[in-house]
């Protein structure tokens, strides 16, 4: 069989079938990407974790922000390493509820929609904070009410104000929050299935989204400092 030109398989890949997670990537990730920069303006972090990292969807987006000497990607399943690809990232399996990490050895944690998977979220959030240095940032997304129902996930979401209590409790102050994944996202998830949409259908509803921003929020992305007694809460705003 021959082989099968680049620039023909380049044509070709708008029309393959993709996941939601490409579309994630351009309505969600320009909010954590705006977040990550705030924590940035101060001083750069050293140590950064990405807590349930998955397929790595956000690891460029750190290493492009953030510069950190090193880079730690955690997630329950060893195959997630495959997604490496710098010499400052190290891949650690391990649970956000029992993190193999000591206390105080991060300067930032990335924790995108992990929470609303996980029985036990004090736990969570109260590992999150036992790692993070004084005055050390996270950055975390949630899905907001009302959500689409998710088999996979053990609550909807939560409303900024119960998930400000929630990070508070453990001296997590909130500091910014974003909201993104309105109308046409809404639509893409609700219709998405396996084989069903071409990539080019995918960006093309997630570009509308952030151009159109129609219809309440289903994604909250908030900031938060540990022990920050100077932060304060600023409004929602849309991410654009």
């Amino acid at each position: 069989m021959s082989r099968v030109p680049p620039w023909l398989l380049r044509i070709a890949r708008p029309l393959v079938p993709g996941w939601p997670d490409a579309g994630r990537r351009i309505v969600q990730g320009p909010a954590i990407g705006d977040l990550l920069a705030e924590t940035t303006r101060a001083r750069q972090p050293h140590v950064v974790l990405n807590a349930g990292c998955g397929e790595g969807l956000f690891a460029p987006l750190l290493l492009s922000t953030c510069g950190a000497d090193l880079q730690i990607e955690m997630d329950l399943s060893p195959a997630g390493a495959r997604h490496l690809r710098s010499s400052r990232q190290r891949y650690l399996c391990g649970s956000l509820t029992h993190v193999p990490l000591c206390s105080g050895s991060v300067d930032l944690v990335l924790c995108s929609e992990v929470l609303e998977h996980i029985p036990d979220d004090a736990a969570a959030t109260a590992e999150i904070a036992r790692v993070l240095k004084p005055g050390g940032w996270l950055v975390i997304s949630v899905p907001t009410p009302p959500a689409l129902p998710d088999p996979n996930h053990v609550r909807e979401g939560y409303p900024p104000a119960a998930l400000e209590r929630l990070l508070a409790a453990r001296d997590l102050i909130a500091v910014r929050s974003l909201t993104c994944m309105r109308f046409f996202f809404r639509t893409l998830l609700r219709w998405w299935r396996p084989g069903l949409f071409p990539l080019v259908a995918i960006t093309a509803l997630a570009r509308l989204d952030r151009l159109l921003p129609l219809g309440r929020p289903m994604d909250l992305v908030l900031l938060a400092r540990k022990g920050g007694n100077q932060a304060r809460v600023e409004p929602s705003i849309q991410a654009r």
